[in-house]
Order: C-alpha cells, then sequence, then structure tokens
C-alpha cells in the first residue's frame, strides 16, 4: 500500500523548487552567509573576521572603520567551581 501512495505522489513541485535553487545566482551553499558590500562571507566565521570584513567594506566606501573593540573580560568563576 505505501509503495502505491509513494508511485502515485506528484514530485512537479519539489522538482521545480530544485530547479529554482540551482539557478539561484547568489549560489548559497550553507548557512549562514552573510553579504557584506558585496563580499560573500559563508559559514561560521570568527568576531575578528567579521570586523575585517565589514572594515574593508568601509575603507572600500571612503569612511575610517571605528577602533577595534576591547577584548572582553573573562567572566567571573561560580562560587563551589
Amino acid at each position: 500500500m505505501l509503495a502505491a501512495c509513494v508511485l502515485k505522489q506528484d514530485d512537479a513541485g519539489v522538482r521545480a523548487s530544485i530547479l529554482l535553487g540551482e539557478a539561484d545566482p547568489l549560489r548559497l551553499d550553507q548557512a549562514p552567509v552573510l553579504y557584506v558590500n558585496g563580499e560573500k562571507v559563508e559559514g561560521v566565521v570568527s568576531i575578528d573576521t567579521l570586523y575585517r570584513v565589514i572594515d574593508r567594506a568601509l575603507v572600500a566606501a571612503g569612511q575610517t572603520p571605528p577602533p577595534a573593540p576591547a577584548p572582553a573580560a573573562p567572566a567571573p568563576a561560580k562560587p563551589g567551581n
């Protein structure tokens, strides 16, 4: 019975969505994807990498990037640990 149901399924919508995805001009191959002034940043990147990408975009736009943020202070130790 299950095989008969599977064979009767209309997969035209799925096939069409795959074709549309393959024609995607942004070519999003993985998540997350971020575009900064046209530069594609894929996957999980460090905050330092993200700052460098943003700074490059600012310089390209004739802006002066802000100073780098101070490193975060370590979290205080929990009592009893």
